[in-house]
C-alpha cells in the first residue's frame, strides 16, 4: 500500500490578533460565496466558473468589518511613500495589482489577497506567491512586520458515477496534501518568510455525498453525483528576528515610560 505523508508544512505559524481578524474576515466572505452557490445549483454549489464572485464576497466581508477596502490595487499607488528597503532593491511595479486590498489609515495596504479557483497544482498560484514575496523584499522592515500577504483559492473533486463518496473525499485529501507539501518545498527558497496552508472548512466539511431526492410519492431518486468544493488559504508574513523583537520591546518600553512622565507632567503628550 503506498503510504501518503502528513503535510510538511507548519502548520502552527502564529498570526497577531490582527492578522487572524482579517483572515476570520476573508473567511467569512468564503462562507458568503459558499451558501450563494448553494442556492445558485441544484444540489449544494459546485465550482466556481469565475474569480469574481469570490473576489467581491471578500471585499464585501472586509467591509463589513470596517476596513478601508481596495479592489484591483495598483502597487504603485504606494510608490511615492518610501515603503522600500534601504538596500536599494526596488520592486517591478508596472501595473501588478493585487485582487483585494485592505489599507491603513494611511492608505497603505496591511492585507492582500489574491483569488484563485481550479487550482489542481501549486503551479496555478506560484505567480501569485512570488508576487506577493517579491514585493515583501523591497518593503522596509517596519511596513513588512505588519502585513499580511493571502492567496485564497478553491479546490474541486467529482466523478460521473454514484457510490463514490469515499473516493472523492480521498482525492481531494490527497491534492490538498499534495498542494502543502508542494508549498513546503517553495516555501524552502524564501526562509525569512513564514507561509502556511490554511483550510477554510473543518476536515471533512463541503465533501458533499450523492444527491437523493424526493418524489411525490415519497420514492426516492438520485440526482447530482458527490463531490467536494473545498477552500483554503495561503497565509504570507515576514519572519520577525530575535533583533526585530528586541527593537520592538524597547520601543515600547520607552513610549510607556515616555507615557508614565506624560501623565507626571500633565500634559499627556507621547513623542
Amino acid at each position: 500500500m503506498h503510504r501518503i505523508d502528513p503535510p510538511r508544512y507548519d502548520r502552527e505559524m502564529t498570526l497577531s490578533p490582527q492578522h487572524q481578524k482579517l483572515l476570520a474576515a476573508v473567511r467569512n466572505g468564503v462562507e458568503t460565496t459558499d451558501s450563494y452557490l448553494h442556492q445558485l445549483t441544484d444540489y449544494h454549489g459546485g465550482p466556481l466558473q469565475t474569480e469574481y464572485v469570490l473576489t467581491t464576497d471578500i471585499s464585501r466581508a472586509l467591509l463589513t468589518s470596517n476596513y478601508a477596502v481596495a479592489t484591483e490595487f495598483l502597487i504603485n499607488r504606494i510608490q511615492n511613500h518610501l515603503y522600500y528597503r534601504e538596500n536599494g532593491k526596488v520592486f517591478p511595479l508596472g501595473s501588478r495589482r493585487f485582487d483585494v486590498a485592505a489599507l491603513d489609515a494611511g492608505g497603505l495596504p496591511e492585507l492582500v489577497v489574491e483569488v484563485k479557483i481550479g487550482v489542481s497544482s501549486l503551479a496555478k498560484i506560484r505567480t501569485d506567491l512570488s508576487k506577493i514575496l517579491e514585493f515583501l523584499e523591497c518593503a522596509r522592515s517596519g511596513f513588512a512586520n505588519r502585513f499580511l500577504g493571502l492567496i485564497v483559492f478553491q479546490v474541486h473533486r467529482g466523478t460521473t458515477k454514484y457510490g463514490r463518496i469515499k473516493q472523492v473525499s480521498s482525492s481531494v485529501k490527497r491534492l490538498e496534501r499534495g498542494l502543502a507539501n508542494d508549498l513546503a518545498d517553495f516555501a524552502a527558497a524564501w526562509p525569512a518568510y513564514e507561509l502556511s496552508m490554511e483550510p477554510l472548512q473543518g476536515s471533512d466539511d463541503r465533501i458533499y455525498p450523492d444527491e437523493v431526492i424526493l418524489e411525490e410519492n415519497d420514492e426516492q431518486t438520485l440526482g447530482r453525483t458527490c463531490h467536494a468544493t473545498r477552500y483554503h488559504a495561503i497565509t504570507i508574513k515576514k519572519r520577525i528576528t530575535e533583533a526585530e523583537l528586541e527593537q520592538d520591546s524597547s520601543t515600547s518600553q520607552y513610549r510607556a515610560k515616555k507615557f508614565q512622565r506624560s501623565r507626571q507632567d500633565g500634559t499627556g503628550h507621547i513623542a
